[in-house]
C-alpha cells in the first residue's frame, strides 16, 4: 500500500486555505480539471455529513475539492495504530494523539502555509511563533535552528479577538424566535434571560401541539456535567473542568467548583428558576435519547450545553423541518 504523509489540519479551517489558490477555484469552478477529494480521519464521533450540506456543497462547487470522512468507531489507539502500520494514510487527522508524529507519518506544515496559504497566514499571525514544534532541529546548545509546524489548532481567539464562524462551545443557547419575538433584546443577566424565556412560554404555551419547554438540562450519565458547569462560566472562568485556579499572594490555589461561592449562587438560582417552572422536571430522569428528542421537536426555548452536544442529529432535524 502506498504510504502518504499526512498533515494533522483542522478541517473547520480547510475553507481558509483554500481560498489562497483562487486561480485553481476558477479552473475547478469551469471543470477544468477533476477536482480532488480529500481523505479525512477523526477521533471525533460526529454524523457524516449530510448530502445536501451546504458548506461542502459549495466547497464542491467552487474548488472541486470533496472529502471523505473516516469517523472513529472503537478505540482509538487501535486505530491510530492500525493506520500507521498499514501505510495508507488519510491526508488529514484530527486527533490529540502525538502518535502520527512519533512516527514519521506527518508532514512539515510551516514551509507550504508560508508559501502557498496567506490567509492562514495572517490567521495564525499572533500565534505562529507558538505553534513552532518543541521537537524542531536544536543545535548542540538546544537552540532551534530549523522550525517545524506539525499541526494547525482549530481555535479562532488568540488575541481576544474573535475570528471563528463556527461556535460548538458552552453557551447559554436561545431559540432565535424568542429573540425576534421580543426585538433582539441585548441579554446582560441570567435573570433577563430566564425572564425573556418566561414571557414566551406565557404567551406561547404550546409549539406545534406540544407543551412549550422553557428550560431544560441534560442530567443523564457522563454529560450531566451541563447541570454542574454553569457556575464556573457565570463567574468568568474557562472550561476548566471540575475546578478552578487562582494565583493568591504569589501561590496557585484550586478551588472546587461543587463548594465555591459560585456554585451557591447557580443553584439557588436554578432552584427559583424551577420552582417557577420555568425548568423542565424530567430534565432529572430524561435520558439522552428523550433529552435530544425534544430538542429535535423545537419546543425547547433555552438551555446550558455544549454546541457539539446537539449539532448533530437534533439541529439537523430542526433544519429539515424548516424551523
Amino acid at each position: 500500500m502506498k504510504k502518504t504523509l499526512v498533515g494533522l489540519l483542522i478541517v473547520s479551517l480547510l475553507a481558509t486555505s483554500l481560498f489562497a489558490a483562487p486561480k485553481k477555484a476558477k479552473k475547478a469552478k469551469k471543470g477544468k480539471n477533476k477536482g480532488m477529494n480529500i481523505s479525512v480521519f477523526t477521533i471525533q464521533q460526529r454524523e457524516q455529513p449530510p448530502a445536501d450540506n451546504k458548506a461542502y456543497k459549495w466547497i464542491e462547487d467552487n474548488f472541486g475539492v470533496t472529502f471523505s470522512w473516516d469517523i472513529l468507531v472503537g478505540d482509538k489507539d487501535q486505530k491510530i495504530g492500525v493506520l500507521i502500520a498499514s501505510g495508507d494514510l488519510p491526508d488529514l487527522v484530527e486527533v490529540d494523539s502525538e502518535k502520527f508524529q512519533g512516527a514519521g507519518c506527518l508532514r512539515d506544515l510551516k514551509p507550504l502555509v508560508e508559501k502557498y496559504a496567506p490567509n492562514l497566514m495572517k490567521h495564525y499571525s499572533t500565534a505562529w511563533k507558538k505553534m513552532i514544534d518543541q521537537d524542531s532541529e536544536k543545535d548542540a546548545n538546544g537552540k532551534i535552528i530549523k522550525e517545524h509546524i506539525y499541526s494547525l489548532p482549530n481555535y479562532g481567539v488568540y488575541d481576544g479577538v474573535p475570528s471563528d464562524t463556527y461556535y460548538n462551545q458552552n453557551g447559554w443557547w436561545i431559540q432565535k424566535a424568542v429573540l425576534k419575538e421580543f426585538g433582539y433584546p441585548v441579554i446582560k443577566t441570567i435573570d433577563q434571560y430566564f425572564d425573556l424565556l418566561e414571557k414566551y412560554y406565557k404567551k406561547y404555551p404550546t409549539i406545534d401541539g406540544m407543551p412549550t419547554i422553557p428550560f431544560n438540562i441534560i442530567t443523564a450519565d457522563w454529560e450531566a456535567f451541563d447541570l454542574w458547569n454553569p457556575p464556573n462560566f457565570l463567574a468568568g472562568y474557562p472550561n476548566d473542568g471540575n475546578g478552578h485556579v487562582t494565583l493568591e499572594n504569589g501561590k496557585y490555589v484550586y478551588t472546587d467548583n461543587f463548594a465555591d461561592e459560585n456554585a451557591h449562587r447557580w443553584f439557588k438560582l436554578a432552584n427559583g428558576y424551577f420552582q417557577r417552572g420555568l425548568i423542565d422536571p424530567a430534565s432529572f430522569t430524561d435520558n439522552r435519547d428523550q433529552y435530544y428528542a425534544k430538542i429535535a421537536q423545537g419546543r425547547v426555548l433555552g438551555m446550558f450545553i455544549q454546541g457539539w452536544q446537539f449539532m448533530g442529529e437534533p439541529e439537523q432535524t430542526l433544519w429539515t423541518a424548516g424551523k
